[in-house]
């Protein structure tokens, strides 16, 4: 005959989420979480990739992404254009909670703009889903020819 069926009960492990947490429910949750990571990332690089495809086409610069501007503090700037001293920050997790928007993560971020306004930068700000507007293309093309 041919190899035996797989216990299903015993080879398909379901986690539990409604219980107290275990070896592979907690195993589960972080392979979905890892899983989320990247995919959040692979996101974010096609939505930046689109985004200086755009300025391109509209005849702008493109841009340096994470250039770093203050190499003793490893500042670095979503995108920037160097020779203009113009920078464009994303800022992630404004309704979830992120890095940018809780005490710490705010607190460095003030630090950093405020480094990058003496060191003579133009600073935009914007949200992942500004990032593809044309206010925010209006803005850039403002900044880069001033």
């Amino acid at each position: 005959m041919g190899r035996p069926l797989p216990n299903v009960r015993r080879d398909l492990r379901v986690p539990n989420y409604t219980g107290a947490p275990t070896r592979t429910n907690t195993s589960a949750r972080a392979q979905i979480e890892s899983a989320n990571r990247t995919l959040a990332l692979e996101v974010r690089k096609a939505r930046a990739a689109q985004f200086v495809l755009e300025l391109e086409g509209r005849g702008l610069p493109r841009p340096v992404a994470e250039y770093r501007f203050a190499p003793p503090r490893g500042w670095r700037l979503d995108f920037a254009w160097p020779d203009r001293l113009v920078a464009l920050e994303v800022e992630g997790g404004v309704w979830t909670g992120g890095r940018h928007t809780r005490g710490a993560g705010f607190l460095k971020d003030v630090e950093k703009y405020n480094c990058a306004a003496l060191a003579g930068w133009t600073l935009i700000r914007t949200t992942p889903a500004g990032l593809l507007s044309d206010d925010l293309r209006a803005q850039l093309a403002t900044a880069l020819r001033s």
